[in-house]
């Protein structure tokens, strides 16, 4: 919300309405307990109260009779019946809504916390924040455009961080000029209601068919403040916020992809763009080791994702080549050898049994079973001996 004031009649400027104390407003609302001013908009006066009956701190929002100018009027009503119709969890609810001596009033939930603009720019909003903050934006978002309403002013100051960590949505005061022709009215006068640096190109184009396609382009210049911290440019260069802050680059591609101008080139939903930036922070969350090698100019979308194979030589091929042929040679190597061995040793035995006779063996008992067991053992020794059970025995 805006910057707090204080109690009693408080102009904000020549184009602020001037705050009625809340004892005024108090004597005006039955069963209301008015508090405080929390602060002073370009769309009404907000007050901190209590619905005494229901023991429920709630926000009134008050255009006061000496700011209600007809156009006011309407976008103020308009504002009502937008909240009204959106039940979301993501998004303020609205209570009551009258007119009270010519002051018209909203009463709506109290969200305890502060906006997301005084979050950026009295500490910063670090990068898991700022999705968080972001994911329940677009789906707060997401579900107002399937109602078939249009915010259109998507911004920092119109964002709630509750204590509790839940995001709300606040402030559709623009959101039905769209279908009740006063915007498209507006546009035709040279007067645009539109905050620079998130507004649309097609926004102030005379004449320009606006949908709900300006709202993708409003939540890339939301993301741009939260990593950036500052609005993108209204004119210029557009420069990448990885160049600003210390963020992940992969999160420029998507940002320069809602916020182009045309807007058939954008993400076509917030569900899209929340995808776009899940899929970026997954796939690019190691930053590039030199910023110097980072371009001035506005990143692309990658094409393709995973790794590149490496290119790999002729000359690399024919060694790897010879090098796995060597590997099966010298396995095949082995084997021979271990062969020859096992020939050896069984020629070296026949040998020696040659050598020592057969008769000698039954001659001499002095002679030990040992080379009787060594013949069975290879299987040269006598089948029908005695004292030798064969395979079948």
């Amino acid at each position: 919300m805006p910057d707090s004031a204080g109690p009693g009649k408080t102009g904000g400027g020549p184009d602020l309405p001037e705050a009625i104390s809340p004892a005024e407003l108090e004597a005006m609302l039955d069963g209301i307990r008015v508090e405080s001013v929390l602060g002073v908009g370009g769309m009404g006066v907000v007050y901190k109260a209590v619905q005494t009956r229901l023991e429920r701190p709630v926000a009134i929002k008050v255009l006061p009779a000496s700011s209600a100018r007809p156009d006011l009027v309407e976008k103020f009503e308009a504002e009502a019946r937008a909240m009204a119709r959106l039940q979301h969890p993501n998004i303020v609810t609205i209570y009551d809504f009258g007119d009270a001596e010519g002051n018209f009033f909203i009463v709506m939930e109290l969200v305890g916390g502060t906006t997301l603009h005084h979050a950026i720019h009295g500490g910063g909003v670090d990068t898991a924040r700022a999705l968080s903050v972001l994911g329940q934006v677009c789906e707060a978002v997401e579900f107002a455009h399937g109602q078939g309403t249009v915010h259109r002013d998507i911004k920092a100051e119109n964002v709630l961080l509750g204590e509790d960590g839940v995001v709300k949505v606040t402030d559709f005061g623009l959101a039905r000029l769209l279908a009740t022709g006063l915007f498209e009215r507006n546009v035709e006068k040279g007067v645009v209601h539109a905050t620079p640096g998130y507004a649309a190109p097609e926004i102030s184009v005379k004449g320009a068919s606006v949908d709900h396609r300006a709202d993708i382009y409003a939540l890339g210049a939301l993301f741009y403040e939260m990593l950036a911290k500052s609005p993108p440019p209204a004119a210029g260069e557009w420069v990448p916020p990885s160049r600003v802050s210390d963020t992940n680059p992969m999160y420029d591609a998507v940002i320069l992809h809602a916020m182009r101008r045309d807007p058939a080139e954008r993400y076509q939903s917030a569900a899209a763009f929340w995808a776009a930036v899940s899929q970026a922070g997954q796939s690019g969350s190691v930053r590039p080791a030199a910023k110097a090698s980072r371009s001035a100019a506005p990143v692309r979308p990658a094409s393709g994702g995973g790794p590149k194979p490496v290119p790999v030589s002729a000359a690399q091929r024919r060694m790897r080549a010879r090098v796995a042929m060597s590997r099966r040679s010298g396995g095949s190597g082995a084997m021979l050898w271990w062969l020859a061995i096992g020939f050896l040793l069984v020629a070296g035995i026949l040998v020696w049994k040659l050598s020592t006779g057969g008769s000698g063996r039954e001659a001499d008992p002095s002679r030990s079973g040992g080379s009787d067991d060594l013949e069975t053992l290879m299987g040269f020794g006598d089948e029908t001996s005695g004292g030798k059970q064969g395979p079948d025995g």
